[in-house]
């Protein structure tokens, strides 16, 4: 387990967040409880259809996140990573 209390964030973490994959048992709020107990700024960035995570991770602007997480299942995790390679930067 990692302990968040040593790790620092400067910026807002970017949260790739596609709701509809799991088994519905509110990640997400459990996600928001435990960032926010440790004052962790971060943003959902949430998935509403096919494409819509490589569509968002190509046009982030990415120097304003310390890191993105991708939130889903396999799909999410590989929408995520295209994104970052369609990235002109």
């Amino acid at each position: 387990m990692i302990d968040v209390g040593k790790i620092k964030y400067e910026k807002k973490i970017a949260i790739i967040y596609n709701p509809k994959a799991g088994r519905k048992n509110s990640i997400k709020e459990k996600i928001c409880k435990r960032l926010t107990e440790n004052k962790i700024e971060f943003e959902f960035l949430e998935t509403k259809g096919f494409m819509d995570a490589v569509n968002i991770v190509e046009n982030l602007p990415i120097d304003d996140y310390s890191a993105i997480v991708s939130v889903g299942g396999d799909g999410t995790s590989h929408e995520v990573i295209n994104g970052l390679f369609y990235r002109k930067d």
